[in-house]
């Protein structure tokens, strides 16, 4: 229990420096001539490299406590696992293939997800030209920050955690962990946080399951690209309306 309390302790201590990290005055150094979709691109970049060396820390830190004997989960793992998920005393996914339930896990929280920022996405005018600008900085920032924090709150928690907890037990710590994280940052509230702890609960049953982390990155980074593409959208309505305020100016 001793190695369970001190990757808790680890896992705390990141979430706390990712938290100042993003209110660091480094990332907040803006340029003039910069719209505020570039400086939040630029801040993103900063902070996602950052996050993720904190991140391959924590990793390194799960493999040496782990369990003698514990399967390793920094992997893809077995895609095709048989997948048995219960919450909240309902069967969810039961007998099916991982590569079935993956796949329908991925595509309920994107569906979630988009509800959630579709007022965001609803700002762009153009999405060729949005998709053009920023589809790869979407994707690239998508794609790190979902890997962060699943070698943070999946794969360590259930690596540091095999042998010494139930699987129930493992999953319900990741999921409170994964909760917590998002008490403050760049997103934060009571619907956030319990959002958090569900999506955290399924992605744990996953890592476990499949002994890797491909199905809990995976439905993570479709929820990421939703979320960063909300984020972008609405600094690009903030660029529109500063070239319109100029507009009017130099006309008045």
């Amino acid at each position: 229990m001793l190695a369970i309390a001190f990757i808790v302790v680890a896992i705390a201590l990141v979430t706390w420096a990712g938290w100042e990290l993003w209110r660091s005055p480094l990332l907040h150094t803006e340029c003039i001539a910069d719209s505020p979709s570039r400086q939040f691109i630029r801040r993103q970049v900063g902070y996602q490299a950052s996050f993720l060396s904190l991140a391959l820390v924590v990793a390194t830190l799960a493999n040496a406590l782990a369990a003698k004997g514990a399967g390793q989960v920094f992997a893809i793992g077995a895609l095709d696992s048989s997948a048995n998920v219960e919450a909240f005393g309902v069967v969810h996914m039961a007998g099916a293939s991982w590569l079935h339930a993956g796949f329908l896990l991925t595509l309920g929280f994107a569906f979630a997800t988009c509800v959630l920022v579709s007022a965001s996405l609803q700002g762009v005018a153009n999405w060729p030209q949005f998709i053009r600008t920023y589809g790869w900085w979407i994707i690239v920032l998508s794609g790190v920050n979902a890997l962060s924090e699943e070698l943070i709150y999946r794969g360590a928690v259930v690596v540091v955690a095999q042998g010494r907890l139930e699987p129930l037990q493992t999953a319900l710590l990741s999921a409170i962990l994964f909760a917590l994280a998002h008490a403050r940052g760049q997103a934060g509230g009571a619907a956030v946080v319990a959002g958090s702890a569900v999506v955290g609960w399924f992605l744990a049953h996953a890592v476990l399951q499949t002994h890797g982390l491909f199905w809990a990155w995976c439905a993570h980074f479709v929820q990421d690209v939703i979320i960063f593409a909300g984020l972008i959208a609405r600094t690009v309505v903030r660029d529109d309306r500063a070239i319109a305020s100029d507009v009017l100016t130099r006309a008045g």
